[in-house]
């Protein structure tokens, strides 16, 4: 029981992103996503008193809903003790919100979990979609929200578009730019400077 609860401790300590999770269900004393390098990794816990027959675990899909994307069998749940248990989606949609829920039996669905995935080029950004066409958002790594700047710049290197945020994305519109190629930068105190390139098209 103690290296279980060590392990715990040292998941929790040096995961790489943020834990989502959610209000527990009367069943659940608790239900959390964090991202990690293989994937998004869940774990809930039963309470004591609670059974069922097997777990499914879902993750909901645009235009499809809910499907199952893997399973516990057995009897899960303890009636005296509360029982822990995980599960790694190893295929996340990228750069998209992946929200998840638990189908236990006669316990009913949990609530879902959110959790966004992540992933980044080796220069520390991604642009979803590129070329910008309508918006499109530009993601970074800024864990500790740190106040970041974003300097858009013509292929002359004249300064077309500024703006500021502390959150981990900014949107570019096209409308705001026409169409062509532009340098980008971002900047703060933190991770110093990240530059790359955008490609808009009315």
């Amino acid at each position: 029981m103690l290296i279980r609860i060590f392990l715990f401790v040292l998941l929790l300590v040096f995961a790489e992103a943020r834990i989502y999770s959610q209000e527990a269900d009367p069943f659940l004393s608790g239900f959390f996503a964090v991202q990690q390098d293989d994937g998004i990794y869940l774990r809930w816990t039963i309470k004591a008193g609670n059974t069922c027959d097997g777990t499914r675990i879902q993750r909901f899909s645009e235009g499809i809903g809910y499907e199952n994307i893997g399973e516990i069998p057995g009897v899960c749940g303890n009636p005296d003790v509360s029982v822990s248990y995980d599960f790694t989606d190893s295929n996340p949609e990228k750069n998209k919100t992946n929200l998840y829920r638990l189908e236990m039996g006669i316990l009913g669905n949990s609530s879902p979990v959110a959790i966004e995935y992540l992933v980044l080029n080796d220069e520390g950004f991604s642009v979803q979609p590129n070329p910008v066409k309508g918006r499109s958002r530009l993601l970074f790594n800024n864990p500790d929200n740190v106040e970041t700047t974003l300097l858009v710049a013509d292929m002359s290197g004249k300064i077309v578009w500024q703006s500021e945020t502390s959150n981990n994305y900014f949107f570019i519109d096209s409308n705001f730019l026409g169409s062509g190629m532009y340098m980008f930068t971002l900047k703060n105190d933190n991770s110093g400077y990240t530059k790359g390139k955008i490609l808009v098209v009315q």
